[in-house]
């Protein structure tokens, strides 16, 4: 078995909610089988903006914007290098009013004649201490620079190189989702910090 702890799963179809349920219920057992051996946090894709559900954040995933809606603020955020002639992704950190989220977003539709962002992923981070940053497009992974990584870490004065992660996720750019992976092997650089 698996251990895992998924935080939130929706997916938004536009139709009813029962239909959604009975269907994701039916195909559970078959799809867990299909699934990446990746384990998923709090990804969700959706084509609009989700209403709350009791107990779990609302989701962003699917919302198209010119500015941020009101109540959310940009902490960071960076580019997801990507092949030529790919779609230009990155990942923004932003305080909401159910706290910190960490967007997977790529340029969306014009809005009134305005190019717009759009979420195609939401992760609801875990709460931070104020000893911990989230990292983005900094991180190796077994040694190699890795830019779809974000993680939790520990601000160590001075260092260049953050070595205690709390948490990392991969921003998985074909998949639409963010995919938790193993802190072992991830070292962070703090671009601010001393040489």
């Amino acid at each position: 078995m698996q251990s895992m702890k998924v935080r939130a799963f929706k997916l938004f179809t536009g139709i009813p909610a029962a239909v959604a349920v009975a269907a994701c219920s039916k195909d559970a057992a078959r799809q867990s089988a299909t699934r990446s051996s990746a384990p998923i946090d709090t990804a969700v894709v959706a084509t609009q903006a989700p209403t709350p559900s009791a107990g779990r954040p609302r989701s962003l995933a699917g919302l198209a914007y010119t500015s941020l809606p009101s109540g959310v603020s940009f902490i960071s955020g960076a580019a997801i290098p990507v092949s030529s002639g790919a779609p230009t992704f990155d990942v923004a950190h932003v305080k909401t009013p159910d706290g910190d989220h960490a967007w997977l977003q790529t340029a969306g539709p014009k809005i009134g004649g305005t190019a717009s962002h759009l979420v195609i992923a939401d992760l609801t981070l875990p709460p931070m201490s104020s000893t911990e940053s989230l990292v983005m497009a900094s991180c190796d992974v077994n040694g190699k620079l890795d830019p779809t990584v974000i993680a939790i870490v520990t601000n160590e004065p001075n260092a260049k190189q953050l070595t205690k992660v709390r948490q990392a996720w991969r921003a998985n750019t074909d998949a639409k989702r963010f995919d938790m992976i193993p802190v072992d092997g991830v070292v962070c650089e703090e671009p601010d910090a001393a040489e």
